[in-house]
């Protein structure tokens, strides 16, 4: 089986968030909020939709990669539970370096 890459947009398309589920692994594509929306909750539930489609489809485990310099995002995703795995030096254009993060699903929930 493939992998199937599901969007979600919040009510009024100020946020969007793009996961793929290929089995039992899922990946946080890319999760985005609109600069006036920020630090309203928006991303938190995005992030919540997103765990849920994921184990709704099978998936036991979510992956991301994160910029190192990307406070709020480490914030956000620390907070849901998701815990540093790895890291991949250089890995963004600018040289940054990628945090590889992953959060345990339990598989069906949702």
């Amino acid at each position: 089986q493939g992998a199937t890459t599901h969007w979600l947009l919040d009510d009024d398309q100020r946020g969007y968030a793009v996961v793929s589920v290929a089995a039992d692994i899922a990946e946080l594509q890319r999760i985005g909020v609109s600069e006036q929306s920020r630090k309203q909750g928006l991303g938190r539930s995005l992030l919540d939709e997103a765990v849920r489609l994921a184990a709704g489809k099978g998936a036991d485990r979510m992956l991301l990669e994160v910029r190192d310099d990307n406070r709020a995002a480490l914030n956000l995703y620390a907070g849901k539970g998701f815990v540093e795995i790895d890291r991949r030096p250089r890995y963004y254009k600018d040289g940054a370096t990628a945090i590889v993060m992953r959060l345990p699903l339990m598989k069906g929930c949702g």
